[in-house]
């Protein structure tokens, strides 16, 4: 033992809408939230939009509303959205109802490679962190809406944002550590 009181980590949810879910996919649409501070954020990452339209992935892009609602968003073209989550994820834990993913699109954003991400090495996902709490059987995990059903959370709305996801999960996970008895 090194003697020295280990500085928590906080926990970050966050969630990307993507073009798609093949590897050449990338994020369209991020969102987080900090659940130690209270701080959010949320950006659209630089990408071609006319390379989504022709390229995406058509039940994605239904799903997050990219034609009626990112087709025109501000992009973050002087990168100060990726940068400042960069640093609010140093070290830190990146936490979401699909956090490996989300940290796929994330490095992509970054532009890191695979692994090389500035959270910390183990990942929170809500799923598996849902099956502890309510001592589900870990060979079925639920995903987010039966979480959500668990939990009396509200649902995901049906046309997926970034915001939405994360509000979703946000919930979720403070319910959870509060039956868990952790305290942020």
């Amino acid at each position: 033992m090194s003697g020295h009181a280990e500085t928590a980590r906080h926990l970050v949810v966050v969630d990307c809408e993507s073009s798609g879910l093949r590897d050449k996919d990338f994020a369209v649409e991020v969102a987080w939230r900090n659940l130690s501070t209270g701080e959010h954020g949320y950006f659209v990452p630089v990408h071609s939009v006319d390379w989504v339209l022709k390229y995406g992935q058509p039940e994605a892009l239904a799903i997050n509303g990219y034609q009626d609602r990112l087709i025109t968003a501000k992009q973050d073209h002087d990168q100060m959205g990726v940068a400042y989550l960069d640093e609010v994820l140093k070290g830190n834990v990146l936490a979401g109802s699909n956090p490996r993913a989300d940290a796929g699109w994330l490095e992509k954003a970054f532009e890191v490679d695979p692994g090389g991400g500035p959270w910390h090495h183990r990942l929170l996902d809500l799923s598996a962190y849902a099956a502890g709490v309510l001592g589900l059987d870990p060979r079925n995990l639920p995903g987010l809406a039966r979480v959500c059903e668990l939990l009396g959370v509200d649902p995901e709305p049906e046309v997926h944002t970034a915001q939405a996801g994360v509000d979703t999960a946000t919930a979720c996970f403070l319910a959870l550590l509060v039956k868990a008895g952790v305290q942020l």
